[in-house]
């Protein structure tokens, strides 16, 4: 799924004009906290990074930020790869933290958190249109996964770097949403049914009590 992005790294910089005073903004669990920023607030909305690594871009961002960390059951030397993404990406190495996370997605491409980082770091130093091809394959993955939040979360990053890929996502959120749809009115069938039956066995074993002559009791 990687493969998508053949983006040449080497013109990709740090940024120099984050904001550090925009409110910190938090998604709908406690799992994702992160600070929102003008050139970071969307894309950093579904994914953050572990408290300590995002400590310091090229002097100008200074932030602790709490995540979901994926994959904390992997072989070692395949989280070591995603650790030294986020500190490449912390100590403002644009290019060695987009080489390990392609390393890491390679080892593990259907973490979606690992595709959202990179993501980020594209967003973060400009590229947007590579950018949205991540967070389109984040989305795909979280689609997939019935996270169908997440996916719609990234929608606007995805828009502003590729309208084709969120017209792509849009399509694919539809069918998702319609499919989800049909699996709960087949379960509400089912429900219907199951309780129909309950409810006919209880009349079929009340009813030989009700057909029973009633006896007039003596004076």
């Amino acid at each position: 799924m990687e493969n998508a992005t053949t983006t040449d790294s080497t013109s990709l910089e740090a940024p120099n004009n984050v904001n550090t005073s925009a409110p910190v903004a938090k998604k709908r669990t406690s799992k994702w906290v992160v600070v929102g920023a003008p050139v970071l607030a969307v894309a950093l909305l579904a994914y953050g990074y572990h408290a300590g690594y995002l400590q310091k871009i090229t002097g100008k961002t200074t932030a602790a930020v709490t995540a979901y960390l994926p994959g904390a059951d992997k072989p070692a030397g395949t989280q070591v790869k995603l650790t030294l993404a986020r500190e490449a990406f912390a100590a403002g190495n644009i290019n060695a933290a987009i080489d390990a996370y392609h390393a890491f997605i390679n080892d593990n491409p259907g973490d979606i958190t690992a595709h959202g980082e990179l993501g980020n770091v594209y967003y973060s130093a400009g590229a947007t249109v590579e950018a949205a091809r991540v967070y389109f394959e984040a989305a795909s993955l979280a689609i997939e996964k019935g996270d169908l939040d997440t996916a719609e979360a990234l929608m606007p990053v995805i828009s502003e770097g590729s309208p084709m890929l969120a017209n792509q996502l849009s399509d694919k959120l539809f069918s998702a949403h319609a499919k989800a749809a049909d699996q709960r009115t087949a379960e509400l069938d089912r429900q219907f049914e199951a309780d129909k039956q309950k409810f006919d066995q209880q009349m079929q074993q009340s009813a030989p009590q009700l057909a029973q002559p009633q006896v007039p009791q003596s004076k």
